[in-house]
């Protein structure tokens, strides 16, 4: 795909149509290669959609919901359809029933046999998955067209991805061939930090050794310096109310820590672990859906016991020095 900046307005549309046509999550009954071949097409589809975004001026909140709606669809075992519906029920109850009855359809499992006489049936459960495949987006349109369900199953609005920063910034860490970029969302708004010395060409090659020293140094460096930076976390927090930030990386950069990014072969160099406090999602829906469930906080009834256990001598390991300081520390 041409992504000059002569038709750069035209690409973007491409990218954008053909997110918006991928097929619904693929149901338990696909063979895992199939599954497989599935997801890589329709993440490296997201991926380029949110980089021609960016390159054709479209801005963070575009890029960001061309990545949710990938990630949508990512979700094999319908993880996006188990939504609370309660609201659904109250105020259009036939609208809910038809909704469940879709999605049943398309989570049911197939009939595994190689039995003849079950072959006609077998035939009958891939009809009707078909057919529940073909109504299920007309029907999120008509739920879609009532008054307060306008965003029924869709990617975050600007509004909930800024509510879903409340407890810390969230970083989207978009690595394409196209550029790579930090898309960040705080409360107060959303923007991009490009990472220009990140490249999907150089990051096999240091995927072997995410452990080692060089290769932590490396990402942080080309990727969790500049972001920290960004976000004004350029010292060790001072008091014990550490910022927080929850990482969503993309890609072949998804298996990297980045939480342990950080210069340990000089002293005082900086470090992720030095600044803020990290967590992890695949997703901002998820991360959404994982603040819905947690309950609040309430105050312990009675003491805490903890116990901690120092190992300084660790086999085929350095050994951790400070350990037995460091517990009496905490």
């Amino acid at each position: 795909m041409d992504v000059s900046r002569g038709v750069g307005q035209e690409a973007y549309q491409v990218a954008e149509t053909t997110i918006q046509l991928a097929p619904l999550p693929s149901p338990p009954s696909l063979q895992n290669k199939d599954k497989q071949h599935l997801l890589a097409e329709i993440a490296g589809l997201a991926s380029d959609a949110a980089a021609i975004a960016l390159l054709a001026g479209k801005g963070p909140l575009s890029a960001i919901r061309l990545l949710e709606t990938g990630h949508g669809v990512l979700g094999s075992s319908l993880q996006d359809f188990r939504v609370d519906i309660s609201e659904l029920e109250k105020k259009h109850p036939d609208l809910a029933r038809s909704f469940i009855s879709l999605r049943d359809q398309l989570d049911a499992p197939l009939s595994q046999s190689g039995v003849d006489v079950e072959a006609a049936e077998t035939s009958t459960e891939t009809d009707l998955r078909h057919k529940a495949v073909s109504r299920m987006p007309l029907l999120l349109g008509e739920i879609r067209s009532c008054p307060g369900f306008e965003n029924f199953l869709l990617p975050p609005s600007e509004a909930e991805l800024r509510s879903a920063a409340a407890r810390g910034p969230i970083v989207i860490l978009n690595v394409n061939r196209h550029r790579c970029d930090a898309l960040i969302v705080e409360q107060a708004a959303l923007r991009v930090v490009q990472l220009p010395e990140l490249s999907p060409k150089k990051i096999p090659a240091q995927a072997p050794h995410v452990r080692s020293g060089e290769t932590l140094e490396w990402l942080w460096t080309v990727v969790a310096q500049p972001v920290l930076d960004a976000l004004g976390h350029s010292k060790t927090p001072v008091t014990n109310s550490w910022p927080h930030i929850w990482w969503i990386p993309t890609g072949v950069l998804a298996g990297f820590p980045i939480h342990a990014a950080g210069r340990y072969l000089e002293c005082n160099s900086g470090a992720v672990l030095d600044r803020v406090v990290s967590s992890y999602g695949s997703s901002i829906k998820t991360i959404i859906h994982s603040h819905q469930k947690q309950e609040p906080p309430t105050p312990m009834s009675r003491p805490c016991d903890v116990v901690l256990v120092a190992m300084q001598d660790r086999p085929e390991q350095n050994s951790l020095r400070h350990i037995n300081s460091e517990i009496l520390a905490v």
